[in-house]
C-alpha cells in the first residue's frame, strides 16, 4: 500500500544529510548515495502491506536510518545486477 508524502523536500534533505553524518560518526558509510528525492520515491512506491507514514518515520531517526540503509543497499544490488 503506497502512502502519499507530500513532504517538503527540505525536510526530508535535512534528515537525510542527519543520518550520513550520525552513520559516518560511527564508522558506518551508506553503500550507496541516496538523495532526498530518492527518499520521497522510495516512500512513495506500492507495498504489498501497510506502512506507517513517511511523516512518521522522519520524526524517528533510527527508522530514517533504516530506511536509508534498506534503500542505499537495494541501490547497490540493482547497480551490481545491472553488470550481469
Amino acid at each position: 500500500m503506497s502512502v502519499s508524502t507530500h513532504l517538503p523536500l527540505e525536510e526530508v534533505e535535512k534528515a537525510v544529510i542527519s543520518v550520513e553524518k550520525l552513520s559516518e560518526k560511527h564508522g558506518y558509510k551508506l553503500p550507496a548515495n541516496v538523495s532526498a528525492e530518492d527518499l520521497i520515491k522510495y516512500f512513495e512506491a506500492e507495498t504489498p502491506y501497510t506502512d506507517i507514514s513517511s511523516t512518521e518515520v522522519l520524526k524517528e531517526p533510527l527508522l530514517v536510518v533504516h530506511e536509508l540503509v534498506e534503500l542505499s543497499e537495494a541501490k547497490k544490488y540493482l547497480k551490481y545486477i545491472k553488470t550481469l
